[in-house]
């Protein structure tokens, strides 16, 4: 499961326009262009060591490094300021988070 949390900071962060929770090899498949979280996975993937397809190896670290968002693809209507993305992956939806 991969869960991906929009943040803007107002006097602090709070959530803000998106909130997704979705199985980690549907999000990577990019089989549906409407997705949202098709505008991560170009950019996250070159930022990370995560396998092109699934399944992925037991007991193998995988990372996110100088990870940069490509903020062209978003609507300009979107206001100025700072965000925060959380990402979280698990390997079922009950599990604590497996890399943050």
């Amino acid at each position: 499961m991969v869960r991906i949390a929009f943040f803007y900071r107002y006097t602090t962060y709070r959530s803000f326009l998106l909130d997704v929770n979705e199985d980690f090899c549907a999000f990577i498949r990019e089989d549906q262009p409407a997705r949202v979280t098709n505008y991560f996975w170009p950019t996250l993937k070159d930022a990370s060591n995560f396998a092109e397809g699934c399944p992925f190896q037991k007991d193998h670290i995988y990372y996110i490094k100088d990870y940069a968002m490509d903020m062209s693809s978003f609507p300009p209507i979107l206001p100025t300021g700072d965000y925060r993305v959380d990402i979280e992956l698990k390997e079922r939806s009950d599990d604590s988070p497996i890399a943050l």
